[in-house]
């Protein structure tokens, strides 16, 4: 249990204009990032990854379209490049601030345009937030965070899972310390028909969290990345029906 929620709490961390996709992400496939539509933040192709350079956006989006018919996978890596901290005095008080997160089932996705949400869909993130002003005036949003919100439209999110993991398992940021800068795999199993999402533990193949959302939301075309307060490069994207 340990090992699942601090691979969890890790990739909290890791917490280039493109052109519209010429085709789906078909099953399979390893993406070009060449190919995502940029609409919030700084994306750019380096080597076979798409990185988000970016550290003071809080909206950073990147949109792709991805099969989302019955059950299937994606994977993909990602590494923490840079910030989460908003000067170097905030990060010696242990005041840090960032996150990542995948949109999934998107549809009507507003392509090429900085905005809240992101159509109807699900955001799957992960966050990190030690300031003191959160714990203050947003408790539910302080500390080391696996949250999902549902995105309804544009303009409208609502958080519908929040877990403080570092609180359930009593961890710091200095746990975290050795992780920084590496490539970490991310795998997401996700059935639309029945609304299961499995988030798979990098370190234990067999081992996962899971999720029950709502059917509907998980049909769309598009997948959308997003970081906020931080650099992150993500490589190696794939999608496949699921066994």
């Amino acid at each position: 249990m340990r090992s699942t929620v601090l691979t969890v709490i890790i990739l909290t961390l890791f917490a280039a204009a493109g052109a519209f996709a010429s085709d789906p992400l078909g099953p399979g496939q390893v993406d070009d990032p060449n190919e995502w539509i940029p609409a919030a933040g700084s994306w750019r192709a380096v080597g076979n990854a798409l990185v988000q350079t970016d550290t003071g956006e809080l909206l950073a989006r990147a949109d792709r379209e991805a099969p989302h018919a019955g059950v299937y996978e994606l994977e993909f890596n990602v590494r923490y490049q840079d910030g989460g901290y908003r000067s170097l005095e905030a990060a010696r008080q242990g005041e840090f601030h960032g996150g990542f997160g995948i949109h999934i089932g998107a549809d009507e996705v507003p392509l090429g345009s900085r905005t809240w949400g992101a159509g109807e869909s699900y955001l799957l993130w992960l966050n990190l937030d030690t300031r003191s002003r959160t714990a203050i005036e947003y408790p539910e949003h302080y500390g080391m965070r696996a949250q999902v919100y549902r995105s309804e439209s544009s303009t409208e999110m609502e958080l519908v899972e929040n877990v403080d993991i570092a609180e359930m398992l009593g961890l710091s940021v200095a746990d975290l310390e050795p992780f920084l800068h590496m490539d970490v795999p991310v795998r997401l199993r996700v059935d639309n028909r029945s609304g299961e999402v499995r988030v798979y533990d990098p370190t234990m193949p067999n081992v996962y969290a899971w999720l029950e959302l709502e059917p509907g939301t998980l049909n769309g075309r598009y997948i959308s990345l997003r970081t906020n307060s931080l650099s992150a490069g993500f490589s190696n994207m794939q999608a496949r029906p699921a066994n």
